[in-house]
């Protein structure tokens, strides 16, 4: 479609002419003898009628104009959605690797668990083995009340260290 400058330039024009045309044809009205009534009359019948069709044109234009503007801002509404969609896909694809990198870390906890599980019941065996070698040396016992004294603060740092990665690892997997 134009541009509004020179439609609106235009109408202008057409608007004038048809004044001109008004005024022309109303001079010869005064000055119009019996015989020229019939040509005056045809004269401004077709007047009437390029107003007419002058009305109708402009409202077909403003018609068109306004529906222009009404699909451009509906066009711009689906842009708008489409690109809401799309970061809702993208937050949405963010979420599932990070789920992803939740599970594999939970796996690898569980893996690292049964290992030290399978290590404790190894120490464990050796334990019970180191007991019956204490109570037959006493001296020997003093030692094994001293490396037991360090695994239990070991158990305890470790246990610590895994509590404080779990809580670190739930406020990143939430946050």
């Amino acid at each position: 479609m134009t541009n509004a400058p020179n439609t609106s330039q235009l109408e202008q024009d057409l608007q004038e002419l048809l004044k001109d045309l008004t005024n022309v044809i109303q001079t010869m009205e005064m000055k119009a003898t019996h015989q020229q009534f019939h040509l005056l009359s045809r004269h401004k019948a077709n007047l009437f009628e390029y107003n007419k069709e002058f009305q109708k044109t402009k409202q077909n234009i403003k018609s068109a104009r306004e529906h222009q503007e009404l699909l451009g801002s509906i066009q711009n509404d689906i842009k708008s959605f489409r690109n809401q969609q799309d970061y809702y896909h993208s937050e949405r694809s963010r979420m599932d690797n990070t789920h992803a990198r939740a599970d594999e870390l939970l796996q690898l906890a569980m893996d690292t668990n049964e290992d030290l599980e399978g290590q404790g019941v190894h120490l464990f065996s050796t334990q019970s083995r180191m007991t019956g070698i204490s109570s037959r040396f006493p001296l020997i016992g003093n030692v094994l009340h001293q490396i037991q004294s360090k695994k239990n603060r070991d158990t305890l740092i470790l246990g610590s260290v895994i509590g404080v990665l779990t809580v670190l690892l739930l406020w990143y997997a939430l946050y």
